[in-house]
């Protein structure tokens, strides 16, 4: 829910044009010529929302969107998620069942095209609004209705259409995969991007991976032992990241699984806060795993009955606590 402002200083007057923002609507918002300066210099306008209710809102928070009703929008958009359209008929579409809400964000229905017979899914805005009245059958030059029959793609023949849409009313095409294996894929994902099998190649690319790869507790030694890592945050540093209020976030992964390690007020502050944890989770593990490797090798009976495993719990102060097994005969460096 937002905040209302009740904090403020006095009125701006001769407001530049630039800032001026009398007049204009942000939502369902209409900004009124009312302008004030709030405690920390921020411009506050007194707006209208369309349901008639009037509030001070800052600047920044009608221009990025932040704001776009007093709440009214949010209710309605709740009560129209909680309607049933199962049966209705919106132009050739005639809803058939809510589809899986785990699917999507929003309210999505399965509908069945009258004017084909073909399913394809539509949000319940483009529905009730006429955007969407057909499943894309209708279409001047449909390029989803071409007949790709005995046509190859990297390793799918497209063997025959089925009844079936994707979501954006491509027909969806039975095929076969070089491996044997039969699929059905949609038209557009054939033409238009790289998909190259039915999903084999990529479980035979990842056996082939796993010879070269070590692995340990559910997490890659060899890519925790590289030294050139990449950092993909604008920071140029590995698990530090600039918020848009200005502080910096660190966080870590290990066995798939991201923590965060708190914000910080500078870059320094938080990059320290990340190597602590490194040296927690990265160091320690390649050191335990270290000595579990030289006592494997010299017992691979044990080794194989005695697999490393890590445990970690992160703490309500963020510090994190780690157990690792097995016991070692041999310690580390």
């Amino acid at each position: 829910m937002m905040k209302e402002i009740t904090d403020i200083l006095e009125p701006i007057e001769n407001i530049p044009e630039k800032y001026n923002l009398s007049g204009q609507r942000f939502g369902r918002w209409t900004v009124l010529p009312e302008c004030r300066r709030g405690t920390k210099g921020a411009r506050v306008w007194k707006c209208r929302c369309d349901c008639g209710t009037e509030r001070l809102i800052l600047a920044r928070s009608l221009k990025s969107g932040k704001t776009r009703s007093c709440g009214c929008l949010n209710r309605e958009i709740v009560r129209n998620m909680a309607e049933d359209l199962t049966g209705q008929t919106f132009g050739d579409l005639t809803v058939l069942e809510r589809d899986d809400p785990g699917a999507h964000r929003g309210s999505y229905w399965r509908c069945r095209c009258n004017a084909c017979g073909g399913e394809c899914v539509v949000d319940r805005h483009r529905l009730v609004k006429g955007i969407k009245t057909h499943c894309g059958c209708k279409n001047k030059n449909d390029h989803t209705k071409k007949d790709i029959t005995g046509q190859k793609f990297r390793m799918l023949t497209a063997l025959h259409e089925t009844d079936k849409r994707d979501r954006n009313g491509s027909v969806v095409w039975h095929c076969r995969c070089d491996c044997g294996n039969e699929v059905d894929i949609s038209y557009d994902t054939l033409m238009y991007s790289e998909v190259i099998s039915c999903g084999c190649r990529r479980l035979e690319a990842n056996r082939e991976l796993s010879g070269h790869v070590t692995r340990a507790a559910n997490t890659s030694v060899d890519m925790l032992r590289r030294k050139s890592k990449v950092a993909r945050s604008t920071t140029g540093i590995i698990g530090v990241y600039q918020l848009k209020n200005g502080r910096f976030r660190a966080e870590i992964s290990f066995q798939n699984k991201n923590y965060r390690l708190g914000t910080y007020q500078t870059v320094e502050a938080a990059k320290k806060a990340r190597l602590r944890a490194e040296q927690v989770l990265h160091g320690d593990f390649l050191e335990f795993y270290d000595a579990w490797r030289k006592q494997a090798d010299l017992d691979p009976a044990w080794a194989a009955e005695n697999p490393v495993s890590v445990k970690v719990k992160q703490l309500a102060d963020g510090s994190f606590d780690v157990k690792m097994r097995p016991e070692l005969l041999i310690q580390g460096k």
